[in-house]
């Protein structure tokens, strides 16, 4: 959902709507003169020379987009907007640039999300979120609309103050979990051990401690990586990423044990260093710096919640029932293997994150709109 839906059908839809819309009336203007002018032009014009013309014009308008993308700030304006622009000041004033208030709604829905809040007046939201904002730019801060979601009436948030829990353990003394809220203020959105979050707004992750601002999460999806260095096979790099992991994790285990055995003084200091050298260790491995460990530690802010499936037990579900579960979750898992990587790779592309093959592409569809022009000028010699 994350990468095939939000990252690629969303992105192309809100491109799309970008270049309908007239936002930027010089860019549709060339567009529509770029497009309309050679077709018309072959209508009243029929000729067989009009299939280079045709082929100048749309190879070398599709290496003038690629350029364009290159320009980073240009490129978010187009393709965020309220279901996947992020959850920041600039997301939030990107999102109020379309001017629609269905966009604003769609970025309220996943606030309320964030913030693990229930919407109980549809209606009353709507209205809300039509007038922050005005003219294309918001009217009031991220920060200053979150304190004013807190007590709307449309939406329902848990407000009791989150107290400390003391943990104890056998032959130990008692030790008391801290307290992490992801937003200030919000006790709702405190941080447990074992919730399922998302890392910079794609990585899929669970909590496994604090320390406050920042948190450890384990990663767990090995395969959002790219392993083309590996060489082989996707199966193939998955599986010696997974060795690799597995080795990493071994020995991070067994200096763990031995920092343990020196004394229970400096253990946050230790279990830092059981994560450097562990990655160290990775890299040794690996000999690239695409490699990366399931556990990293990361700034609370870079977190957000994701989705949770309250699990069904087994005397809920039939048989029958559980097989074909079974049987959706394997065509799921091989969608994934094929989609997935397919738009990973064409949104590097188209996002001059793999710079050698977009500057490639502009370059072939350049030369052949030169060549297609010169073609077409001899023709009509």
């Amino acid at each position: 959902k994350k990468q095939v839906f939000e990252d690629s059908v969303v992105c192309i839809c809100n491109c799309l709507s970008y270049l309908v819309q007239w936002r930027s009336m010089p860019l549709s203007f060339l567009l529509v003169v770029s497009f309309v002018c050679p077709v018309l032009y072959s209508v009243f014009q029929p000729h067989v020379r009009n299939f280079w013309l045709l082929t100048a014009v749309f190879s070398g308008v599709l290496a003038f987009a690629l350029v364009l993308l290159s320009w980073k700030q240009f490129r978010f304006d187009m393709i965020h907007g309220g279901s996947n622009a992020p959850l920041t000041q600039e997301g939030f004033e990107r999102v109020a640039a379309w001017r629609q208030t269905d966009q604003m709604v769609r970025f309220f829905e996943r606030i309320v999300a964030d913030l693990r809040g229930v919407i109980k007046n549809d209606q009353a939201m709507r209205s809300f979120a039509a007038r922050c904002f005005h003219n294309g730019r918001p009217r009031i801060s991220l920060s200053d609309l979150r304190a004013a979601i807190k007590t709307a009436e449309w939406i329902q948030i848990d407000q009791s103050v989150p107290t400390p829990k003391i943990e104890r353990e056998s032959g130990a003394a008692s030790a008391i979990q801290p307290v992490v809220l992801l937003h200030e203020g919000f006790a709702s959105t405190r941080l447990r051990f074992g919730d399922l979050v998302l890392v910079d707004d794609w990585r899929r992750a669970t909590v496994k401690r604090f320390e406050d601002p920042y948190v450890f999460v384990d990663f767990d999806d090995l395969e959002e990586e790219d392993f083309s260095w590996l060489g082989g096979t996707q199966l193939e790099g998955d599986a010696k990423v997974r060795e690799r992991v597995k080795t990493s994790a071994e020995a991070a285990a067994t200096s763990k044990v031995s920092s343990e055995a020196g004394g229970s003084s400096g253990s946050a200091g230790r279990s830092a260093e059981v994560v450097h050298s562990t990655a160290d260790s990775a890299n040794t491995l690996g000999g690239s710096g695409n490699f990366r460990l399931t556990e990293e530690k990361v700034h609370k802010e870079r977190i957000s919640f994701r989705a949770a499936v309250k699990p069904v037990s087994k005397d809920q579900m039939s048989e029958h029932l559980a097989h074909q579960v079974r049987t959706l979750c394997i065509l799921v898992d091989d969608c994934k293997r094929m989609l997935c990587p397919a738009a990973r790779f064409c949104g590097a592309v188209l996002s001059w994150q793999r710079w050698g093959v977009t500057l490639s592409l502009v370059v072939l569809l350049g030369s052949i709109s030169a060549i297609s022009l010169v073609g077409f000028f001899m023709e009509a010699q």
